[in-house]
């Protein structure tokens, strides 16, 4: 296994001192969703996976070969939202002031340095970006997670003859739905725009991962999935006769009914049947915390908050250990960030999306669908901490400013007759 790695950096250290580095990016994210996923649920042993730490240097390095091969890339650079760097600030700063202590300490997981280095993976994911292909050949590798996990979440409830709640899977359930979803987002467009052997395919392909994901049954990203599907429905209907748009969506809820009434389809059901439904699995209790905690504080704590990673002070206080995380991103912003900090986060969310309203991409249905998913994922769990949510706002905005900055350079290079004289 070490010298496969070896061989895959070697590789992807080649391709990105080229204009296909966006292959560069597809390797971390198939590395982190597919091989750490599996490799944390002890099914792999690959300790402290070395190509995947590897490939941050990777990917700097292939940030750093752009900006010096490719002169457009500080005009693509301009049009990234401005607020990101300020979002960046903010938690520097807050880190100076935060209650919590440990921020500066080596190896701490929730220390300023690891979430710096994730949410850095906005930059690198949106540099990677240099072709107009990329961002179909990156949703490609987003829908192999999701296929890869899925048959891995399914193998794993076959093996326990199906009995097992949630796949019987030792890795964080929600976490994992994150990346099955996601990909599953480019197979609902592809689905409205194929036809034939491909839309056989594809709706072969959908079967397996709404299987894999109803055994994860993570109740607050599948209605973030619910949403992303009605955030894209105007832009992949359009277009189509009614009578095409009602056979497709009844092909889609086919699909998914097929699912739930497969071995171990079930389990999503059996999620809106636990005892502890009514508190959303003890999120109300951590919310109400968290808020009475806010409420508390003088005008500056609202406004600033308590600093980075505060919560690891606030909720183990008054909480057990398994809700010691405050399962909304808004509000750990609210309360480690305060209200300018929140604000900030808010806005930049909306410049990102901004963006993608202004953009003509082909796959801008796709952008929404993520878009939506992560945002409202973002309501039921802190979902900024997983480096998905950072690669996938960046690859967003990478496609959506390498657009504008193509049109512009075609608009520049024009010839302008000359008047008459």
């Amino acid at each position: 296994m070490f010298g496969i790695s070896i061989l895959i950096s070697l590789a992807l250290c080649f391709v990105a001192l080229t204009k296909h580095r966006i292959w560069v990016l597809c390797g971390f994210y198939c590395i982190y969703g597919v091989l750490k996923v599996i490799a944390l649920g002890d099914v792999v042993e690959w300790s402290s996976l070395a190509l995947f730490q590897g490939l941050y240097v990777i990917l700097l390095a292939a940030t750093i070969a752009r900006w010096c091969q490719d002169e457009t890339f500080l005009i693509q650079i301009k049009s990234w939202p401005k607020l990101y760097f300020a979002a960046i600030g903010i938690m520097f700063v807050s880190a100076l002031y935060s209650i919590s202590g440990n921020l500066f300490t080596a190896g701490d997981a929730n220390g300023l340095a690891p979430k710096l280095t994730i949410t850095a993976l906005f930059l690198l994911a949106a540099s990677q970006l240099q072709r107009s292909q990329d961002f179909k050949i990156f949703i490609t590798a987003t829908v192999f997670v999701a296929l890869a996990l899925s048959v891995w979440v399914i193998g794993s409830a076959f093996s326990l003859d199906f009995e097992a709640m949630r796949g019987g899977i030792d890795v964080n359930q929600n976490f994992v739905s994150v990346f099955v979803l996601v990909g599953a987002i480019p197979l609902i467009y592809m689905l409205f725009k194929v036809r034939g052997w491909i839309f056989l395919g594809t709706i072969a392909l959908l079967l397996v991962i709404a299987l894999g994901s109803f055994m994860l049954a993570s109740r607050g990203m599948l209605g973030a999935f619910i949403m992303a599907l009605i955030f894209m429905a105007p832009s992949i209907s359009k277009g189509k006769s009614k009578k095409a748009v009602l056979m497709l969506s009844l092909a889609l809820v086919a699909v998914f009914a097929v699912a739930l009434i497969l071995p171990g389809g079930s389990s999503i059901l059996g999620r809106f049947q636990e005892g502890d439904l009514g508190t959303l699995n003890g999120r109300t209790l951590v919310w109400n915390r968290a808020i009475d905690y806010f409420g508390e504080g003088s005008i500056m704590r609202q406004l600033f908050g308590y600093g980075l990673s505060s919560g690891q002070v606030i909720l183990p206080s008054h909480l057990t250990d398994d809700l010691w995380n405050f399962h909304n991103q808004y509000l750990s912003w609210l309360v480690e960030e305060g209200f300018i900090g929140l604000i900030i986060f808010c806005g930049f969310l909306f410049s990102v999306g901004r963006s993608v309203l202004k953009s003509e991409h082909p796959l801008k249905p796709v952008m929404l669908g993520w878009l939506a998913f992560l945002g409202v994922a973002g309501m039921s769990s802190t979902i900024a901490d997983i480096h998905a949510f950072w690669i996938l706002l960046g690859v967003i905005m990478g496609a959506c400013s390498l657009e504008k900055t193509n049109s512009e350079s075609s608009e520049s290079t024009r010839t302008v007759p000359c008047p008459a004289t």
